[in-house]
């Protein structure tokens, strides 16, 4: 028996001989001839480094499996042909270019590999507090070689850290930070920088006198945290450790 495959609007639709469907008919009455299933269209959308520009024939099997195959171009200009599966889990977020400087095993290059995920690769545990509230990656600090030439090497105990915990992570100095006024925004920091530097942690004066007030009169810290609306973690950082950024 042969099957039609029609890949128009975006779905895959099996189109069965009348014969068949005619045969089938009296058991399952909902066949009328044609099966749709919906594929992910992942047209125009960026994965890392990866663009997404040409949906490339239908999908295939991997293993137990299926994927449709996409065409793709990397920031470096190189195209690559990626997968559903391997570019929605994160797997395939550059041409190879990336792997080429030598450095796959330096603090440095994996402070930018952890970057891109959070912010590209919804499947990514911390996206929803980066890609996930909008924070994007400048063209200058996309490319692991501009971002090394920027950045440095990472020094010892400290990891990659925004300025402004609100802002994208820009380097101030490339074509996209000067049409959109971005400033440098990145620095290495240590893990009490990290800390304060929570948006978690940015309280101001005031709020931070409450939480000791209020803790001075004996009220928990779940409490506290519950009457002025901030995180538990908050109140123990201001009582304990000092650790807050006032603005």
């Amino acid at each position: 028996m042969s099957v039609q495959i029609d890949l128009s609007q975006g779905t895959c639709r099996a189109i069965l001989p009348t014969e068949f469907t005619a045969h089938i008919a009296p058991t399952l009455p909902y066949i009328v001839g044609v099966f749709v299933y919906n594929m992910i269209d992942l047209l125009g959308i960026r994965f890392g480094n990866l663009v997404v520009i040409e949906r490339l024939g239908t999908e295939f099997r991997m293993g137990k499996s299926k994927s449709t195959p996409w065409r793709c171009i990397c920031d470096c200009g190189k195209e690559k042909v990626a997968t559903t599966f391997w570019l929605r889990q994160g797997y395939s977020w550059h041409c190879g270019c990336q792997y080429s400087h030598g450095m796959g095993k330096t603090g440095v290059y994996e402070s930018w590999c952890d970057m891109v995920k959070r912010c590209t690769n919804p499947n990514c545990k911390d996206y929803k507090n980066y890609g996930g509230r909008g924070i994007q990656i400048c063209n200058g600090m996309r490319g692991f070689r501009t971002f090394f030439a920027i950045m440095g090497e990472r020094p010892d105990r400290m990891s990659l850290d925004r300025i402004n915990t609100n802002a994208h992570y820009s380097c101030g100095s490339c074509s996209e930070c000067i049409a959109n006024g971005w400033t440098m925004n990145c620095k290495w920091s240590t893990k009490t920088e990290q800390a304060r530097n929570k948006r978690s942690n940015i309280l101001t004066m005031e709020i931070a006198n409450q939480i000791r007030s209020l803790y001075a009169e004996c009220h928990s810290p779940d409490k506290v945290a519950l009457a002025l609306g901030v995180s538990k973690d908050s109140i123990e950082n201001v009582v304990y450790k000092g650790m807050w950024k006032p603005v």
